[in-house]
């Protein structure tokens, strides 16, 4: 609100660069907390003294979006990481897609799941996504954590839209910017100190490879010997599976002594097959979760 109870932009315009964004959200919460940072608003009634845009209105290219999209029959999956010069507080991006996918969620990176917040709201073919770290202590505000050591990119997890139709890669585009219903998205990566950055965006595609559920070898047979590997993998410094999804054998998302335990009781005990699909039954992941698959031979 202005001086005489008006609604006006500039008082909401927290870091002050023309745009209303997470990143003033965010500001205000800290300040709130722990008055600090300093709010740049006037205390008292009065005017905007600048209209600099501190750079937002360009793209920055320190800060770059990296979407992977993996293609099934029942889904589509958006692998997004992010990377930034430094550590960053949130990001909110604009993802267009196809009437073809539908029902659009996330799910945080690992790294996120414990305090991490995010909102995916539809407005038409438009799904506008906001993912934010989590408080640690010492910080007025909040951190993205999980940077990879080798690449320097941020995980923040997949995005996911159920498929009824396509088998190629969709029209999902990331818009730098559009408009919907008088407000202006604008896709920002906020810094540690409450700034908008315009990031870069790279975008590839491929086909959900097929694979066979429990055969975490890649042998092309399950037996003990895909037990074996995943005991070694979990608890003996092995080398990974090529196929995550194959040793996801109860397919809940993540690898833990519970796949060896279960697919040793289907083996040996009567006890439920893997998840589809499974055995003798070559096929894609159907469920939204971070495991992926790399490579898989056995599958025509």
């Amino acid at each position: 609100m202005d001086c005489d109870g008006e609604p006006n932009l500039d008082s909401g315009d927290i870091n002050d660069n023309e745009y209303i964004t997470m990143a003033d959200v965010l500001m205000l919460f800290a300040s709130d907390r722990q008055g600090d940072p300093e709010i740049s608003a006037p205390k008292t009634c009065a005017s905007d003294p600048t209209d600099t845009r501190r750079g937002f209105d360009r793209v920055d290219p320190n800060y770059e979006v990296v979407a992977k999209v993996e293609v099934t029959n029942a889904l589509v999956e958006i692998d997004l990481k992010i990377r930034t010069p430094g550590l960053a507080q949130a990001t909110t991006l604009s993802v267009e897609f196809p009437n073809t996918l539908s029902d659009p969620t996330f799910i945080f990176a690992n790294g996120l799941s414990d305090g991490g917040e995010s909102t995916v709201n539809v407005l038409g073919n438009y799904a506008i996504v906001h993912v934010q770290g989590r408080s640690e202590p010492g910080r007025a505000g909040v951190v993205l954590p999980g940077r990879d050591s080798t690449t320097g990119l941020i995980h923040l997890g997949k995005l996911c839209f159920k498929n009824s139709g396509e088998s190629a890669c969709p029209a999902v585009s990331f818009v730098p910017e559009h408009t919907f219903g008088g407000a202006s998205y604008r896709a920002t990566i906020v810094d540690e100190d409450f700034l908008d950055h315009h990031p870069s965006f790279s975008v590839s595609c491929r086909q959900g490879l097929e694979f066979v559920r429990g055969d975490a070898n890649g042998d092309g047979s399950t037996n003990i010997a895909d037990s074996v590997k995943i005991f070694g993998w979990l608890f003996q410094g092995d080398d990974p599976p090529m196929c995550l999804d194959a040793a996801d054998v109860d397919d809940k998302g993540d690898h833990n002594l519970t796949d060896a335990l279960y697919l040793l009781a289907f083996l040996f005990q009567g006890g439920p097959p893997p998840s589809a699909p499974g055995p003798g039954d070559c096929g894609s992941d159907e469920t939204c979760d971070l495991t992926g698959c790399a490579g898989y031979s056995q599958c025509p």
